[in-house]
Formats: structure tokens, sequence, C-alpha cells
């Protein structure tokens, strides 16, 4: 399976194998019976002789769930699939991040199941305004993974924004911060509002844009390593999901979603995608040079 971004070892970096092994390590192999003449068989099998399937590192989670599909069955393997409309999903459980990097998608992937099998409550990773904007008024937490350089991203902050704006008739949000990059450092408000001045066009203004970004900061942010054991996610996933009273009883909490659902489908529920049809932020440069950014 090649994902996108992956490139071949060309002929001359494959005869620089050899050198990536220590000694102890090679003969660690050719106590085992392999010897590094097989490894360059292997690499030149697996790049020249073999039909890959190929993966999208973004996109929808079913499109990477078509390319499973396909590997179970070439294994002479069966899956099944769940199907199910997007405009039919209620998701409780809303998770956002940057998502400029394949690796952070993923990592939000991960909480994201692991988080739903916790609770047994829907739980979805969201990529974008529109979809915010469907899902947002079913939703009752608002689960923001922070990565390094995080903030640099201005469609996270757009998307941040938006999720954390309440119009009248509209619920608020609960929102649970968690670092999910051990090199991760909040900085200060002042900062970010410097580099990313915000005007009208966000929901709620300038005020608005600060109330929700020291609110973030003054909410303890717990952790989740991605990438440790399956035993410390699971472990890290439980403490965070402990602070989502409302789903501690599943049972009664779906009962009053239910309920709630009832007074959301009857209500008008207004779209703010007005708010950012014409949106242009400004991004601050060295100096007082400021340059437009349009999405």
């Amino acid at each position: 399976m090649v994902c996108d971004g992956f490139e071949i070892l060309s002929d001359e970096a494959q005869k620089q194998i050899p050198e990536l092994w220590t000694p102890h390590q090679k003969a660690e192999l050719s106590r085992l019976g392999v010897e590094i003449e097989d490894l360059n068989a292997a690499y030149a099998w697996l790049q020249h002789e073999l039909t890959p399937l190929k993966m999208a590192r973004y996109g929808p989670v079913s499109d990477r769930e078509a390319v499973v599909v396909e590997l179970l069955s070439l294994c002479g393997l069966s899956a099944r699939r769940q199907s199910e409309k997007a405009n039919e999903r209620r998701p409780r459980i809303l998770i956002i991040s940057s998502l400029i990097e394949p690796e952070f998608l993923s990592a939000c992937e991960v909480f994201q199941y692991l988080l739903q099998t916790e609770l047994s409550v829907e739980c979805l990773v969201v990529d974008g305004i529109n979809q915010m904007a469907t899902c947002r008024p079913f939703a009752y937490y608002l689960v923001v993974l922070l990565f390094r350089g995080i903030f640099r991203d201005m469609d996270f902050t757009k998307l941040l924004m938006h999720a954390a704006y309440s119009a009248p008739m509209q619920r608020c949000l609960d929102m649970v911060p968690v670092i999910a990059d051990s090199n991760f450092d909040f900085p200060s408000i002042d900062t970010l509002l410097k580099r990313h001045p915000i005007s009208a066009p966000f929901p709620g203004g300038h005020a608005h844009a600060e109330q929700v970004l020291r609110g973030l900061r003054t909410v303890l942010a717990l952790p989740f390593a991605p990438l440790s054991s399956a035993g410390l996610r699971q472990r890290q996933v439980a403490e965070i999901a402990s602070r989502m009273h409302r789903y501690q009883d599943s049972v009664a909490a779906a009962t009053q979603d239910k309920s709630d659902d009832l007074c959301v489908d009857g209500a008008a529920v207004p779209s703010y995608r007005d708010h950012w049809d014409h949106f242009v932020p400004e991004v601050e440069l060295d100096g007082d040079e400021m340059v437009e950014v349009s999405f």
C-alpha cells in the first residue's frame, strides 16, 4: 500500500542500503540467515515487481476504508462496512485540530475511535466550516487537539472561532483542550492576537476571539500521546472522557439527546456561512508589512 507523497528508492539510493546497517546489525541478520544482498533483492521486489494499492493521506475516511476493504479482499478476507448518510449523522462530540499535516489528521482519527469506544457516543473529526455548520447544532462538546505550530494555521483558527460562536437559540459547546504533541507550548494571548489580527468578519468579532483563546488556555489540557502504547492511549482517553459528564451514563444521555434533538429539529437552525463569505484575514509579517490571505 503506497500513500501519496511516497517516492521509491533510486538505483543510487538502493546501493547505499548496506551503509545504513551497522556491523552489529549485519551480524545479527547473518545469524538469522539474512545477508545484505537479500535486503537489496527484497527492496527491488517490493518496488518493481508488485502492484501497490494507493491510499490518499487526506480526504474522506470512506475513501481510505475502500482501500482497506480492497486490501482485505486481495488477502482473501471479508470486511463488513456500515454505511451512513452524512446528513443523518448527529455526532455529540466534535473534534478539531490543524490538518496541515496528514499525521495530525491520523492522530485525530485515532483519538476519535478511542473516545467513541470509551463513551459509546458518536464523535466526528470536523474538517471544514460546512461540516461544522451541519453538525454543531446536535453536539455538546468540542475537543481541540493541540499540536506544535497549530496557531499558525489560519484554517484552524477560523474553524475554532466558528465552532465556539453561539448564536441566539444555539447551545454553547463545552471545550475540552487536549495536548497531542509533547513539543506544544501555548503562546501568550497577546502574541496570538498580534499574529492573527481579528476583525468583524469573525463571528462575535475581536472580543469573542479573545474570549475563546483565553478560555482554551484557561482549561487544563490533558495529554494524549498518539504514538504511545495502546494501553497508555486508552488510559489517557479514559481520563479525557471523564470530563464529559453528560455521557457518563450513556443510557440516560441517549434519551436526553433524543429529546433535545426534537427541539433542534423544530427550530430554524441559522447558518453562519455568511459570516465567512467575504472573510480575508490579515497575517502579520516582519515589521509593519501586512499581506492578505484568501481561502
